[in-house]
């Protein structure tokens, strides 16, 4: 049985349609048309984006989508009607967010009895979304994060890092709570605004690796890491500076499972090869940050 994850932060993932009705495609309208369709402050996210990443799922065809930065359940559920053929089963709760971008899950409907629960402790900065599936008897669980980012306006917390490692306790306490096996089959993802690489790995990240015994799938892989790196930036020298901030960390028993095909995406759904050369290339993405597309096989 193939399992196919797909985890990624949409950028500012607003889609609300309240002046919508129902008389035209979306996919025809003009991005003012399409702009004009909300009474919200917030602009929709651009259409040709919105389109670019729903042809990207619909070609990929993932179990699950576990997204960040999405702009509550409203707009995933305008995605999935409109531009997913209503495929997947929506999970999402309001979190702590102070700019209205939560996390959210999609769980195609071929799977059944799929469980999920919301972690919306104060430490968190958006939460803990927690699904809960079974595939011959066996419970696994896939655990959705948005750690804290560098951002730090009021500068009492450089770059973020104490409010990342509050977060990183709660998250540990809760997939503790689960019996030893099922930690074993559960997954961690995200986008974590920080490093994990073996002795890279930075201080507040550390216990994820220490405590819950997970490894990333492109650690299990051995991937270099211009393939693992999901965001870029270009710094006061328009230098190019490719990161990795999206992780997909696996339970111990998962490991022998995971397919060699699990990559970082392009925006046209296979293996990302480049990046953008330049800012103004880049913000024509979809999204600032790329795909990960976990492949695993339970049998």
């Amino acid at each position: 049985m193939l399992v196919k994850i797909l985890v990624w932060n949409l950028q500012d993932f607003f889609i609300f349609l309240d002046k919508y009705s129902e008389s035209k495609n979306l996919r025809n309208y003009t991005e003012p048309h399409w702009q004009q369709l909300t009474a919200s402050f917030n602009p929709n996210k651009e259409l040709q984006k919105v389109m670019a990443i729903s042809d990207l799922i619909l070609k990929i065809n993932p179990d699950f989508c576990l997204f960040t930065e999405v702009a509550g359940r409203e707009s995933l559920e305008n995605l999935n009607r409109y531009f997913l053929k209503s495929t997947y089963n929506i999970f999402h709760s309001p979190s702590n967010s102070d700019r209205g971008i939560d996390i959210g899950v999609l769980a195609h409907q071929r799977w059944k009895g799929v469980c999920s629960q919301f972690h919306n402790h104060k430490d968190f900065a958006r939460g803990l979304q927690q699904i809960t599936f079974k595939y011959q008897q066996k419970k696994y669980h896939i655990f959705l994060t948005h750690l804290k980012s560098k951002l730090n306006k009021s500068g009492k917390d450089f770059e973020g890092r104490s409010q990342r490692e509050i977060e990183v306790k709660r998250i540990i306490k809760i997939i503790k709570k689960l019996p030893p096996f099922e930690q074993n089959r559960s997954i961690l993802s995200g986008d974590f605004n920080g490093i994990i690489y073996k002795e890279q790995t930075e201080e507040e990240l550390k216990p994820l690796i220490n405590k819950l015994k997970m490894k990333d799938v492109f650690e299990v892989l051995n991937k270099d890491f211009y393939d693992r790196s999901t965001y870029c930036y270009f710094d006061k020298h328009k230098q190019l500076n490719p990161m990795q901030l999206d992780y997909c960390l696996l339970g111990s028993e998962l490991h022998q499972y995971l397919l060699p095909q699990t990559c970082v995406l392009d925006f046209n759904g296979v293996e990302r090869t480049d990046f953008p050369i330049s800012r103004e290339e880049k913000l024509k993405l979809p999204s600032d940050h790329y795909p990960v597309l976990t492949t695993l096989s339970l049998n």
